[in-house]
């Protein structure tokens, strides 16, 4: 029996079947790339193409592990090939057409595995061709624009040096830092209450216990809330009737980025809180990435329709916020951790240098000198000021995805009342009362 070849696309749809002929034609006019994922009967599971043996002679070395072989069962489709444009499909009629997922369906990729595993190794010149047939986006933006402002060479140098792959690995860097800073931060903390406060209260010790607790769990639910975020976000499509909206977006966050950190600098040094750098640098990074984020239309799974009603782009806008939030919530999970790790850290080290009358009470007080600990944490009692404001900070990022996920599902409450209510509207434009059951109406009120 001949091989039966099914596709699968980066895009996710499904194609097939292809004799083998068939998918090597595929393969040599360029419509199968060597990261769409194929299979047939004899495998156990989806594979990249570039595995198979033969399939693309053009590629060195020839490493494929599985093996094309030529089909010749049927001479007369091996001796008709392929035309331009066209695939010549395998005669189905006699044979019923086989099922197009493999029978294991369970290891199927999931969309979060093309977004983390194949998606990353494609380079940046094929995922971003400025080019209208390769981006709709582009097109779009290229009919709104009159004139090459001088902002939009900014966003298009924007576009061309930040994409997807600097957003994901973003993003993984963060999440990650937010989870095994939670628990440097219970370290932190126990170290503080055990051997430098010297905490023995049992009322004290307890609710320590209880905090270290909480970040503890925090830790454990903070991946999956955010991968069901992740997961909800990448099926969720959209349109807009224009980038206006993403595009000013962008600019105003880079603008509060830019702006953070400029004004958060001289006030710091002017005033002498030199902590609020930190709050500065946190706020830009926030902006940094949603202003990047902001500009990756093709990634948010937007589309532009130039045809939208007022309504529609209403609910349009609104996935572009639940988008967002979806996207910025381990970076915000993750800066919020590393900030308050780094108010506890030198808040137990100034505890260790200070004491309540500012007077040194042991060796460690050498490594500080006197004038930065009062800087940061004041005359009173050096460290107690950063300390509970690091507290505060990993107990409000512990609790940020959670945040995230309910205002996720309010917005998508909100949306699928905006929904209900448009076609509602268009169910009434579409059947009209007829003029003769309005005079019947006014006849019997009357």
């Amino acid at each position: 029996m001949a091989q039966q070849w099914f596709i699968q696309r980066r895009s996710g749809a499904k194609d097939g079947p292809f004799s083998s002929r068939e998918l090597k034609n595929l393969a040599h006019r360029g419509e199968l790339s060597p990261e769409d994922l194929v299979w047939n009967e004899e495998l156990d599971n989806w594979v990249p193409a570039v595995r198979i043996r033969g399939l693309f002679e053009d590629t060195s070395g020839n490493t494929g592990e599985l093996v094309l072989s030529d089909d010749q069962s049927n001479p007369e489709q091996a001796a008709t090939p392929a035309g331009d444009g066209e695939v010549a499909h395998q005669n189905t009629a006699a044979a019923p057409r086989p099922e197009l997922n493999p029978p294991t369906p369970e290891k199927e990729p999931s969309p979060e595995t093309w977004r983390h595993g194949a998606r990353l190794r494609l380079s940046r010149t094929t995922r971003r061709r400025q080019t209208f047939e390769g981006s709709p986006a582009t097109f779009a933006r290229s009919r709104e624009t009159l004139g090459r402002h001088l902002l939009d060479r900014w966003l298009a140098f924007l576009r061309a040096r930040f994409g997807s792959e600097f957003l994901q690995a973003s993003q993984h860097l963060f999440l990650l830092c937010g989870q095994y800073g939670l628990l440097t931060a219970v370290v932190l903390i126990l170290t503080d209450s055990l051997f430098v406060s010297h905490v023995r209260d049992a009322r004290s010790l307890l609710l320590t216990l209880s905090i270290c607790f909480f970040l503890f769990v925090g830790h454990y639910l903070s991946a999956r809330v955010i991968f069901v975020l992740d997961r909800w976000e990448l099926r969720t499509r959209a349109q807009l009737a224009s980038s206006v909206v993403p595009d000013g977006m962008s600019l105003l966050s880079m603008l509060i980025a830019v702006v953070s950190i400029v004004m958060g600098t001289v006030y710091a040094l002017s005033t002498g809180f030199v902590d609020l750098i930190f709050y500065a640098v946190a706020i830009s990074i926030w902006g940094l990435f949603a202003s990047i984020q902001f500009l990756d239309l093709d990634d948010l799974q937007i589309a532009i329709n130039p045809d939208l009603s007022p309504m529609e782009e209403l609910i349009g806008l609104l996935y572009l916020a639940g988008k967002m939030v979806a996207r910025l919530c381990p970076v915000v999970f993750g800066v919020l951790v590393l900030l308050g790790n780094l108010h506890l850290a030198l808040g137990l080290l100034f505890t260790l240098t200070g004491s309540p009358a500012g007077e040194v009470n042991n060796l460690a007080s050498d490594l500080v000198p006197h004038e930065l600990a009062a800087i940061f944490a004041g005359p009173a009692i050096a460290g107690w000021g950063l300390g509970q404001s690091g507290l505060v900070m990993v107990l409000a990022a512990s609790l940020w995805p959670a945040v995230s996920y309910s205002l996720y599902l309010l917005g998508q409450l909100v949306i699928a009342g905006l929904v209900a209510l448009l076609a509602l509207l268009h169910l009434e434009n579409a059947n009209p009362p007829h003029s003769g059951d309005l005079s019947k109406r006014e006849f019997t009120d009357g």
